[in-house]
C-alpha cells in the first residue's frame, strides 16, 4: 500500500508542476519526502514523465 501513496503523490507533484502551482507542489513534494522517497528520485520520475512512474 505504501508504494501505492508515494505513486499518488508523484502524480500530484507532476500534476501541479504542468499547472505551474508551486505552492501545492511543494506540499506534495514534502510529503513524499515524508514517506522515505529521496529528493534526487522525485526529480528524476516527475521530470521524465509517465515513463518512469
Amino acid at each position: 500500500m505504501r508504494g501505492g501513496i508515494k505513486l499518488a503523490e508523484l502524480l500530484k507533484i507532476r500534476a501541479f508542476q504542468i499547472k505551474g502551482w508551486a505552492y501545492c507542489l511543494n506540499i506534495h513534494r514534502v510529503d513524499t519526502l515524508k514517506l522515505g522517497e529521496t529528493s534526487q528520485r522525485i526529480l528524476f520520475k516527475v521530470s521524465s514523465g509517465k515513463r518512469a512512474l
